[in-house]
């Protein structure tokens, strides 16, 4: 929570991590990785990769089971 000093190995150190905090309560952890064209990603990932722009993926996750089922 305090920030990291290098980057995660996890995916080649490229997501960038988020907490989501409510009442200064950690909830949830939110991924986000800037997706680059990749001979090695799946055809199905390639063929919706932004050809004018920037394509993002976003993973959150809710980790705090009193979130759940919150909406």
């Amino acid at each position: 929570m305090n920030g990291r000093t290098k980057p995660s190995s996890y995916a080649g150190g490229n997501y960038v991590y988020w907490l989501g905090l409510m009442d200064n309560d950690a909830y949830s952890l939110i991924m986000v990785i800037e997706e680059k064209p990749d001979k090695n990603q799946p055809k199905i990932k390639q063929d919706h990769l932004s050809t004018s722009g920037t394509t993002y993926g976003i993973d959150f996750m809710i980790g705090n089971k009193e979130y759940f089922g919150k909406g």
